[in-house]
């Protein structure tokens, strides 16, 4: 595939603004249009749609070696056409994509993603069938499918939508698991959209419905564009918006079925809050369709906008979180691509409102593994532990430290007083311009045993995710301050807990995963997770289970058996085999593929253990895991930091989980 210069992307989003019936008036959403064109930096979004036109440009164009000037390798639009007819007639009537939203209702509605990599994530499951994948979740009950068509950058193509297709069948020949009922997903062209080809395209390869992209598209363009969707290949378009401009630019252009980005594509910021300002102006106009309403009458609500959610959900509490607000469904995409079980994935998103009810209070027999989406959130916690004295605490908050980590274990070189800890506590309360300990709370939860009420019984995973997320909520805006405790009575951790003021504890022994139980200690624990290297002379490989034959993901699913809903989150750390110190300490990595395909069963995790400010980049850009965890790699000597050490290492992590969080 050819490359192109910036000069000839630049000159190509021009003369395709410049096509507009009134560029200035059409296009005043766009980014960049109409400022200097010689400082106009084009986003990734815009780079990738300026490439797709000219390889769209290149294929329609005349081959060099026919004879013919009107010969390209392309079929014509009008010979699309004619296939996708006939293709229909043979493989089932199209299905209409604001039919299957709202007929889902009151159950969110689901479009599944398949897409094998992208520009930000690099391959994701390169060698992934979209047949394969996509009959999958139609079993699951996905009412989409959603198929990354863009060949470059997600390694997909239009063989792909066809596979999609003709996998999940005509309707009636999938049965859906726990539904009576037996439909057939709609299959979603997700592309760049910019030319009525494209739509021709989609439909000859077996589409029901297109992504047409309203940041990309001038106003009058779009308009065309749903018309000859809807009229001419009888396919009800999905149009993707993100600001409040492009809303009106959807509505006026006559969108039915509205999906909101949350990430902004031009700048890769996520806001999650998005799609609900878009459900608030579209009440306020009286526009939406409330999917959440089970009185709603079909029929007599066809006017109103179907919503949909399409960027950064993995949990269920997110799919529940969106139906309050009246979307109608969510796309989930490299959270199942990355997941080892999509089926378990799909049922743990409790896309069913008295699914997601009924798992707030089965009992633990009836939770069973309450499957979740692999974990894609990247990392958002940072701790440096081992601090010893309160300037050094000081140093890492600057620096943007979440939790701060203090010693107390016997054997540590690191261990603190209980009257420096308290010092420590109090200039870390001091930044955070607080005076007392801040609780931490999961949706739905109250002071006063809320938690243990709300998640008694509760699958472990599906817990330790929404408690990951709270412990976010909170440690994203004022540090905490969390003691290390290592085989030490209950009584002492309390204690320790109460007097010196901490936020959380963290287990490093072999307590066990109930001592890590808040009701110990009245504050929330981490609970350490050792992962052996093998003997102590092994001579340090820094991979974990390196004498033995088991490999990362089964090493995964071992410790993920294991854990319970005691904590409030996981962290993995190096020990040495046989090393009499125990767990922590050693200054050495372990196969950090282990931490990978732990968050790819769903689990949110911790890495500590040999990191320094040299490696981090290769552990947040490579494996995204939650949080990342440093003592001894940004030290002068123990307990001693280096603050150029400590600053060096929160910026090359935080820069690099920008980097790996952005995208596609």
């Amino acid at each position: 595939m050819e490359d192109y210069t910036d000069v000839e992307l630049l000159d190509a989003l021009r003369e395709y603004y410049a096509s507009s019936s009134s560029p200035d008036v059409c296009c005043s959403h766009i980014l960049g249009y109409g400022g200097d064109p010689n400082n106009n930096k084009m986003s990734m979004l815009q780079r990738i749609t300026a490439t797709i036109m000219l390889d769209l440009k290149k294929r329609l164009s005349p081959s060099p070696s026919s004879s013919s000037s009107s010969s390209s390798s392309c079929p014509s639009i009008d010979d699309l056409l004619d296939i996708g007819r006939a293709f229909h007639d043979a493989n089932g009537p199209i299905l209409n994509l604001g039919d299957v939203v709202r007929s889902a209702s009151p159950r969110m509605a689901l479009a599944a993603e398949f897409k094998r990599s992208s520009p930000s994530k690099g391959d994701i499951a390169p060698n992934s069938k979209c047949g394969e994948q996509s009959r999958l979740y139609a079993v699951a009950g996905a009412n989409v499918v959603s198929v990354l068509t863009e060949g470059r950058w997600f390694g997909g193509s239009l063989g792909d939508l066809t596979e999609a297709r003709l996998a999940t069948g005509f309707a009636g020949a999938i049965a859906v698991e726990g539904r009576d009922d037996r439909r057939r997903p709609a299959i979603l062209r997700k592309d760049f959209v910019t030319s009525i080809h494209q739509i021709a395209e989609a439909y000859a390869a077996g589409a029901d419905t297109i992504l047409l992209i309203v940041a990309i598209t001038p106003s009058d363009v779009l308009r065309d564009l749903i018309d000859y969707s809807r009229d001419v290949c009888d396919m009800e378009p999905l149009v993707e918006v993100h600001a409040m401009i492009e809303l009106d630019v959807a509505l006026t252009a006559g969108a039915r079925v509205i999906g909101v980005n949350n990430r902004d594509l031009h700048t890769f910021k996520l806001d999650m809050g998005c799609t609900e300002k878009v459900a608030e102006e579209l009440g306020r106009r009286g526009l939406r369709y409330r999917h959440d309403d089970v009185d709603v009458d079909v029929d007599d609500d066809l006017s109103r906008i179907s919503l949909c959610a399409l960027s950064g959900m993995s949990t269920s509490h997110d799919v529940d979180r969106y139906r309050r607000a009246g979307v109608g469904m969510c796309l989930i995409g490299e959270s199942l691509m990355r997941s080892t079980d999509p089926r378990s994935a799909i049922r743990g998103l409790c896309l069913d409102p008295s699914d997601y009810h009924r798992a707030s209070s089965m009992t633990s027999s009836e939770a069973g593994g309450g499957g979740v989406g692999a974990y894609i959130g990247g990392t958002r916690m940072i701790k440096v532990c081992g601090l010893t004295n309160a300037n050094d605490a000081i140093v890492a908050c600057r620096a943007g430290a979440n939790l701060i980590g203090l010693i107390f274990a016997e054997k540590s070189k690191r261990r603190v007083s209980i009257d420096i800890a308290i010092e420590i506590v109090n200039a870390v309360r001091g930044f955070g311009e607080r005076n007392d300990r801040i609780p931490l709370l999961v949706e739905g939860d109250f002071v006063g045993g809320g938690e243990e009420r709300r998640f008694r019984g509760v699958s472990a995973l599906s817990t330790l995710v929404a408690r990951a997320r709270a412990l976010e909520v909170t440690a994203s805006r004022i540090p905490l301050v969390v003691g290390v405790f290592q085989n030490q009575p209950q009584d002492y951790v309390k204690y320790v807990v109460d007097v010196c003021g901490l936020d959380m504890v963290q287990l490093h022994g072999n307590e066990g995963m109930e001592a890590a139980n808040r009701k110990h200690y009245g504050v929330p624990a981490l609970r350490v997770v050792d992962i052996e290297l093998g003997d102590v002379d092994d001579g340090g490989n820094g991979r974990a289970g390196s004498s033995s034959s088991s490999s990362s993901s089964d090493i995964a699913s071992a410790i993920l058996g294991r854990v319970t809903s005691d904590p409030f989150a996981i962290l993995l750390d190096t020990s040495i085999k046989g090393d009499p110190r125990g767990g922590g300490g050693t200054g050495q990595t372990f196969d950090w593929r282990i931490a990978e395909s732990m968050q790819n069963l769903g689990l949110p995790v911790m890495v500590a253990g040999g990191l320094t400010p040299e490696n981090v980049a290769d552990a947040v850009g490579g494996v995204r895991p939650w949080g990342v965890d440093v003592a001894g790699g940004v030290e002068v000597g123990p307990g001693i930091k280096d603050h150029d050490k400590v600053r060096r290492f929160l910026c090359e992590a935080r820069r690099v989980a920008v980097e790996a969080n952005k995208g596609f």
